[in-house]
């Protein structure tokens, strides 16, 4: 199996490939969700501040997602290990045992992404973002990123 980073605006993406004359699997989900998290999260900031706000954006990305690779680790081996002590004879890497501890790291990945989307759906005000004071300027918005440009 061979690994392919290509480099494709507005980001990076993995094709895997399982045979040289075989079809590629594109995984698409950051090309989905990043450009709408970025317009967001940038919509309504004045030109002056986007590139505070940008470069919040791009921490808060890079922290979480170390974060949430961490608590995906920690749960799988733990999970992994729990079904190795309760099965004797089998090892770290048998595949019984790195299914179970994977499985049950995605469920709970799951119950967080739901909690999140949850939360987001009751803490965020519908019409907040179209909310513009006399002095911010026009009274238009726009994201940020459109004025910087």
């Amino acid at each position: 199996m061979v690994a392919v980073v290509r480099r494709e605006w507005p980001l990076n993406h993995v094709s895997t490939r399982y045979s040289p004359g075989g079809s590629s699997r594109r995984h698409t989900g950051p090309l989905v969700t990043m450009p709408n998290a970025a317009i967001g999260a940038l919509t309504g900031v004045k030109p002056d501040d986007a590139g505070v706000a940008s470069g919040l954006l791009n921490t808060n990305q890079q922290i979480g997602g170390a974060i949430g690779v961490a608590i995906a680790t920690t749960i799988a081996t733990t999970y992994t290990s729990h079904y190795i002590h309760g099965h004797p004879g089998l090892g770290p890497l048998d595949g019984a045992a790195l299914t179970h501890g994977f499985q049950i790291a995605f469920y709970v990945l799951a119950a967080l992404a739901a909690l999140a989307a949850v939360v987001s759906a009751i803490l965020i005000e519908p019409g907040a973002a179209a909310t513009v004071s006399a002095e911010d300027g026009d009274g238009e918005l726009t994201p940020a990123l459109e004025n910087a440009a």
